[in-house]
């Protein structure tokens, strides 16, 4: 038994100075593996304007078919000053670096683009109502990024209501499925 333990290291044999090599490697791993963490974030910043814009779509879709299931209006509610909206007791904050608004210059709507965009939001009164009859009243709101990426969601004016999303690149707006 004795000749087993003889072949454990002990503290007495460490060399001074070890725990430092120690010390700078873990720091080194960890500094790695923070330099590829890093960029993974930043795309994830770049795409949440994207996942907003999915969102309220998705929003709308449900208010759309609400509207329709009990026979009341619904209604979705712009407050672009605080970048939120607001739906069925819900309160939306849109994600950190993204706000309703315009890039200067750029031509709207989407579908028929003719005049300057100046207001983000196009819907009457700054809220977006979803009918019984499962129509939609007609508008546009535009979100961007200190980037400058231009999105809008827009309910162009039809007999029959749907929710088209759009990206503007290099001066043409180009719809998205």
């Amino acid at each position: 038994m004795k000749k087993f333990y003889r072949w454990l290291p002990t503290t007495k044999n460490k060399q001074p100075g070890s725990t430092i090599v120690e010390l700078l490697v873990v720091i080194a791993v960890l500094a790695i593996l923070t330099s590829l963490t890093i960029p993974g974030l930043a795309f994830l910043k770049q795409n949440s304007i994207g996942l907003e814009l999915d969102k309220l779509q998705i929003v709308c879709q449900l208010l759309q078919k609400k509207a329709v299931s009990t026979g009341q209006k619904e209604y979705l509610s712009f407050n672009p000053n605080e970048h939120s909206y607001f739906y069925l007791n819900h309160f939306e904050k849109l994600a950190d670096g993204l706000f309703f608004g315009v890039i200067p210059g750029v031509k709207g709507p989407p579908a028929n683009p003719k005049d300057t965009i100046t207001n983000p939001i196009t819907f009457p009164g700054q809220k977006i109502t979803f009918y019984p009859n499962g129509t939609i009243s007609a508008g546009t709101a535009y979100l961007t990024n200190a980037q400058n990426k231009l999105y809008a969601i827009t309910v162009p004016v039809s007999q029959v209501s749907f929710i088209r999303k759009y990206q503007y690149i290099h001066g043409i707006w180009i719809y998205l499925k």
